[in-house]
């Protein structure tokens, strides 16, 4: 969103210059309240439930986006965004830190190392989709790849306890 958010506010709403380059502010500040605000969710909501939440808000987002009439409505649509994916991403760390089955360091290596693929490759292959189906449809399709978070939210595990927050399994 941080990539094509200006440029669909340009290009398929015709917004002006300075209206569609505001996007990314957007996105990132939203981003920015929601780590903030994060940790307070994460220590009174289950994870799994938060993922799935989560995941819901950001394909609100995304929907509204791909609806919006208006660039107003975009801009909602980049909060909603920037606020559902700001807490998957600690909570796809927390739970690999709490994985059984492989050692901390790799789990949380391999964590980042998707992170960066979805980084890197992200945003070139949604403009090969929006070559072929439109940027409204390319960023439609992120709706399923919103859906698959909300299917996996259940592996990011539960990071409490009665009595608090669990270290590490033991």
């Amino acid at each position: 969103m941080f990539d094509w958010g200006g440029v669909y506010l340009r290009r398929v709403l015709a917004a002006p210059e300075a209206t569609a380059a505001a996007a990314a502010g957007f996105f990132s500040a939203a981003m920015a309240a929601g780590r903030l605000g994060g940790d307070h969710l994460t220590a009174r909501v289950r994870a799994s439930s938060l993922a799935r939440a989560c995941a819901l808000l950001a394909a609100l987002g995304v929907a509204s986006i791909v609806a919006a009439p208006a660039p107003a409505a975009v801009f909602g649509g980049l909060v909603a965004v920037g606020l559902g994916l700001s807490i998957l991403v600690p909570l796809a760390f927390g739970g690999a830190g709490r994985r059984a089955d492989m050692p901390t360091g790799a789990a949380i290596a391999a964590v980042a190392t998707m992170g960066y693929l979805g980084f890197l490759v992200g945003p070139p292959t949604l403009g090969l989709a929006a070559e072929q189906v439109g940027l409204r449809g390319a960023l439609a399709l992120l709706l399923a790849l919103l859906a698959v978070i909300a299917l996996l939210a259940p592996a990011v595990g539960d990071q409490r306890t009665a009595g608090g927050y669990r270290n590490h399994p033991s």
